[in-house]
């Protein structure tokens, strides 16, 4: 059966008994596989070679707790509110235009038939819309 390693594994079941097995010091386990000292503890406490998930056994509630919001507002920089001496923005207003006063835009149109323009014309005021395909 082959063996399952996660990215950051740093040891394989071989290496984990041999630790488990040997009688050497933590220090020269861990210069002879390259691992850190507490790796080498670690395996040598456990009674198997086995990854033991090292997370909550039992699953918890996944509502947001106010440290999980704190952590996501600080992640994205909005953990504090404004100050209340700093300017706001002030809502801008589309400006008034008298009845007849008319935007028109025109635009090329790819067809089946080849290219097309597209001229429409609104009335700012009203909003009434004329639309036309040549």
């Amino acid at each position: 059966m082959a063996q399952v390693l996660h990215q950051r594994a740093t040891t394989t079941h071989a290496i984990r008994e041999d630790i488990q097995r040997s009688t050497e010091s933590v220090a020269t386990l861990s210069r002879r596989y390259g691992i850190n000292p507490k790796t080498v503890r670690k395996w040598r406490s456990r009674t198997s070679v086995e990854v033991v998930r090292m997370g909550p056994k039992a699953a918890r509630s996944t509502s947001l707790t106010r440290s999980s919001l704190h952590r996501l507002y600080q992640r994205h920089g909005t953990s504090q509110r404004p100050r209340a001496g700093e300017a706001t923005r002030e809502k801008k207003f589309f400006k008034h235009y008298p009845i007849g006063y008319l935007h028109i835009d025109i635009s090329d149109i790819q067809t089946g038939e080849g290219k097309a323009y597209l001229f429409v014309s609104m009335d700012r005021t009203s909003k009434f819309v004329h639309a036309q395909l040549y």
